[in-house]
């Protein structure tokens, strides 16, 4: 067994991040938090410490295998598509008739401002199937947004990843941030991910196997998401070499545990095309063990946490900081003086600009203005 998935088994928690993200509407800003004095520990009994602190980042994979996704329409503002129960139908409307954008003149503001008035938006699409806690088959649905009238045929992605827990997702949460992305240039989407009515309310640490399990069937699911991404990378115009996770809270934790767990990929769905990332953007989130987790030569990352955070206590998201910091891996680290878990919002334009300018320039390779 390899040392990230054998740290993984032997953490864990003391967790209740209890986000009540299913009363957020789009335009929310607050991810609010229901026990702030509830903590997320980890303790680590692995004496085989991981000696090898690099290894070769190879982003993307283009085998072509089945997608488990479903649509029925597309280039609709907003689609409703909940009966969709499966398979992949033709989208021609939405295929690249020309993948050369060499003679395409880009916007230099493109990826750093809102640059698109538009954003058309698909809602509800299947893009895998799995077994919930009451062994029941659960539909991962996901929403879609797109740039109106964008003419490049590869465009980055980002898939956004909304708190609550590992209670509760409501991905309609993440549309704000969804829809700004995607108006600077990006392809975004928003997912589900499964959760347990119970996570809130266990002591995990005592449970080891409960935590663990609850864990790492949402970072599956949320992987299942990325190489739903790569599968459709064609249809709907993505760059599969460059494709960003984020997310809030229990979200922000997915989005790194993609990231840097991307040897545990689960069975989520959508075998056959790799689920690394090249970058992660966690606001108030922190990777489980990053003594582990991270190598040298992983993806950049940039974090927002409030320094007075108990919920995600802050002393985790400095562990992940310095265990970054000490393999040379770009990173950005934002905390928030005195702050608590809800100091740190999904809405706020500085971390909005902050992350813009961020991965246009550790991930994209723009030269950015200087601020």
């Amino acid at each position: 067994m390899n040392s990230k998935i054998h740290s993984m088994k032997i953490l864990f928690i003391s967790f209740i991040i209890f986000i009540q993200c299913n009363k957020q509407t789009e335009n929310e800003a607050s991810v609010e938090a229901a026990d702030d004095s509830m903590n997320i520990g980890y303790e680590n009994t692995d004496n085989n410490q991981n000696t090898d602190n690099s290894r070769p980042y190879i982003p993307s994979s283009t085998n072509n295998s089945t997608v488990t996704s479903s649509i029925t329409t597309s280039t609709i503002t907003i689609v409703n598509d909940n009966q969709n129960d499966g398979g992949v139908n033709s989208i021609d409307d939405v295929q690249s008739s020309n993948n050369d954008d060499s003679n395409i003149q880009i916007d230099p503001d493109r990826y750093i401002k809102e640059i698109f008035n538009k954003v058309e938006i698909t809602k509800d699409i299947v893009f895998a199937e799995v077994k919930n806690s009451q062994n029941k088959t659960k539909k991962l649905r996901l929403d879609l947004f797109q740039p109106k009238g964008d003419t490049l045929s590869k465009r980055p992605a980002i898939m956004f990843m909304i708190g609550g827990g590992f209670v509760t997702c409501n991905k309609s949460s993440m549309t704000s941030m969804a829809t700004t992305f995607a108006k600077r240039g990006y392809v975004t989407i928003s997912i589900e991910y499964r959760t347990n009515a119970n996570a809130g309310s266990q002591n995990i640490l005592s449970n080891e196997e409960f935590g663990n399990k609850v864990i790492l069937d949402a970072q599956h699911d949320a992987q299942a998401g990325i190489r739903w991404l790569r599968a459709n990378a064609t249809k709907y115009k993505i760059d599969q070499d460059t494709i960003i996770a984020a997310g809030a809270s229990a979200g922000g934790v997915l989005a790194l545990q993609v990231t840097y767990n991307y040897e545990d990929t689960g069975d989520s769905g959508n075998a056959g095309y790799s689920s690394n990332t090249s970058a992660a953007v966690s606001l108030k989130g922190a990777l489980l063990d990053p003594l582990h987790l991270m190598l040298a030569g992983d993806p950049p990352l940039i974090m927002f946490h409030g320094t007075k955070d108990t919920t995600v206590p802050y002393s985790l998201a400095v562990a992940t900081k310095e265990r970054a910091e000490a393999l040379q891996i770009p990173i950005e680290f934002y905390p928030y003086e005195g702050g608590g878990h809800n100091a740190v919002q999904i809405d706020d334009p500085d971390i909005i600009k902050k992350t813009a300018l961020f991965l246009a320039s550790k991930v994209l390779q723009i030269s950015v203005p200087i601020e």
